[in-house]
Parts: C-alpha cells; sequence; structure tokens
C-alpha cells in the first residue's frame, strides 16, 4: 500500500512537472507581457523539452511573440521602408505556420503602404491577394 502512495505522488510530480509547470510559466509570461507592455519574454528552455503537446504550445508563443514584435516594429518603425519591411517578414513568419487571418491583415497594411506612396500596382495585387485570403476564410 505505501509503495502504491509513493507511485501515486511520483506520478502527480511528473505531471505537475511536465505539463502544469509549463502552463504556470506561460501564463506569467503572458501576465509580465500584459503589465510591463514587453515583447522581449525569453522562454524557459527546460520546457522545450517536455511532451510534444507542451513543445508545440511553447513553439507557438514564441511564434507570437515574434509576430507581436514584427508587427510592433513595424507600426513603430518611422519609416514606410521599414515599416514594408516588417510587414513582409511577419506575412513570411504567419504564411509558415498558415495563418491566413494575418497573412491577410499584412498584405492589407503593406497594401496601404504602398497606396500612400502612389505605388498603385503593388497596393493593388496586395490588396487582392488579401480579399482572396478572407474569402478562403470564409469557406
Amino acid at each position: 500500500m505505501m509503495l502504491e502512495f509513493f507511485n501515486f505522488i511520483s506520478f502527480a510530480k511528473g505531471i505537475a512537472d511536465n505539463i502544469i509547470d509549463p502552463i504556470i510559466d506561460l501564463n506569467n509570461k503572458i501576465k509580465l507581457m500584459r503589465n510591463q507592455k514587453d515583447m522581449n519574454i525569453v522562454l524557459d528552455e527546460k520546457y522545450k523539452n517536455a511532451s510534444i503537446e507542451i513543445k508545440t504550445l511553447y513553439e507557438s508563443f514564441d511564434n507570437l511573440t515574434t509576430t507581436i514584435r514584427f508587427t510592433n516594429n513595424a507600426f513603430n518603425a518611422g519609416s514606410d521602408a521599414r515599416a514594408l519591411l516588417n510587414f513582409a517578414e511577419a506575412y513570411q513568419l504567419f504564411s509558415g505556420v498558415n495563418n491566413l487571418k494575418a497573412m491577410g491583415i499584412c498584405l492589407n497594411n503593406m497594401g496601404n503602404i504602398h497606396y500612400r506612396n502612389k505605388r498603385y500596382n503593388e497596393a493593388c495585387i496586395d490588396y487582392k491577394e488579401s480579399i482572396r485570403l478572407a474569402k478562403k476564410l470564409m469557406q
């Protein structure tokens, strides 16, 4: 009976170490980002080698913070050329995870920059692709 109790405790600790602790860590990172408006979050490497689900969660969170940084940098770039490059980089990142909504937003913002700079052909190309992605999302 005592051995079963210790096995249960060991099992419960394994669950805490591999599932609960990483989620608590991510929750704390989110609170830090919200309170300090700081997107330069460093993820704890020890959780990246946990279960496939936790690893996927950490990779998604890392992609999310990278995307937010790209978007913030684009809006705060101070120049349309830099903002365009930032949106293009964010678009590539979103393409890698097939996030059609975010890809469309990037394209729309790139179209706005082209339009503002009287590059109407480039703006039209970006707008059309953004609309195509939006229609694909509605299917």
